[in-house]
């Protein structure tokens, strides 16, 4: 199976996706049609994420390189990271790899809520 059905396959936003190469770097460029509001919404938090560090693990977004948007179509643009967007490393974790993170981010929540009183 080529590389873009794969990554299509893989994604459950119903957005387009492919992989495209520019100046010997490759990159997925997802195309979203629909809710386009709500979409950039969503992917100007992704742009804005600014990883959280806990004892066990750093937490962060997949980087965007480009966003935009039209009446009718948003685009965005971000590296193509050993093949893998968020859904995908997400299910290649286990169930002790789920427990250590929800640990990390209560710790992160708990200290973060405490510097705050």
């Amino acid at each position: 199976m080529d590389i873009n059905k794969k990554i299509q396959a893989a994604s459950h936003s119903g957005a387009s996706l492919r992989v495209i190469q520019k100046d010997q770097t490759y990159f997925v460029e997802k195309s979203i049609t629909s809710a386009i509001e709500k979409n950039y919404l969503g992917i100007k938090k992704q742009h804005k994420f600014q990883t959280i560090k806990t004892p066990s693990f750093d937490i962060l977004a997949i980087p965007t390189v480009q966003i935009e948007k039209s009446e009718h179509k948003l685009t965005i643009l971000m590296p193509y990271i050993d093949g893998l967007g968020g859904e995908r490393v997400a299910y290649r974790g286990s169930k002790t790899v789920a427990k250590n993170l929800k640990i990390a981010l209560d710790f992160y929540l708990l200290n973060s809520i405490s510097k705050s009183e």
